[in-house]
């Protein structure tokens, strides 16, 4: 979505390092109590270790679907959660917290409904359906969002107009002419694109690692 662009100019903490980071803090509390392997998650740190280099929100991303896969999607919210609040007190903000309310809810509507739908049969098949109804979910919550809170929030703490996105959008879009249709035609495609990335890459995890995931309802 467009806030990020504008919000997220400054430096951040490394992304993927603190995802698997949560992830593996959450598998080991998990594993103390019999429910799940420590090495669900390490073999997926192993795979992105090697040679993937993506915009920190995908980087970010990555490890959290795995988190909802292999723990559910609450764990998955919470991890979400954690990482924001991380951000948050390292990089400060420039919204009040409304970007990063944002980037929670769309997060979690992305990593949410995956985590759910795989839940309910550990297969290959349920994993490509939730990830889909996620993009969806995520697409339709970022059109919502960034139309409602970011985009306006933005506005305010960098002293533009809010019609100022709208005619940036209008000279690449033609059929862009308001908030509704910038977010429709600008902001929900580019979040479907980022969807789709993040499941192309957990999808590759996936082979690698769908064994163990199965093995985790032991």
């Amino acid at each position: 979505s467009v806030y990020f662009q504008l919000g997220q100019a400054h430096s951040h903490p490394p992304d993927l390092f603190i995802g698997f980071l949560l992830v593996l803090t959450f598998q080991n509390f998990q594993r103390f109590f019999g429910r799940f392997h420590f090495s669900v998650l390490f073999a997926a740190s192993t795979a992105l270790r090697h040679g993937l280099t993506l915009n920190g929100h995908l980087r970010g991303k990555v490890p959290i679907m795995i988190g909802a896969f292999a723990m559910g999607p609450l764990a998955a919210a919470v991890i979400e959660l954690i990482k924001i609040l991380l951000n948050f007190v390292l990089n400060g903000t420039t919204t009040a917290g409304v970007g990063e309310l944002g980037n929670f809810i769309m997060g979690c509507a992305l990593v949410m409904p995956a985590g759910f739908i795989y839940k309910q049969a550990k297969t290959k098949k349920h994993a490509i359906i939730g990830m889909a109804t996620g993009i969806v979910c995520m697409a339709v919550a970022s059109a919502l969002v960034n139309g409602l809170l970011l985009l306006p929030a933005y506005g305010k703490a960098f002293g533009m107009p809010v019609d100022t996105f709208v005619e940036m959008g209008a000279a690449i879009i033609p059929a862009i002419h308001s908030l509704t249709t910038f977010c429709l035609f600008s902001v929900a495609p580019f979040n479907i694109i980022k969807g789709i990335v993040v499941s192309l890459i957990t999808l590759v995890l996936y082979k690698h690692i769908s064994r163990l995931l199965k093995g985790s309802q032991a």
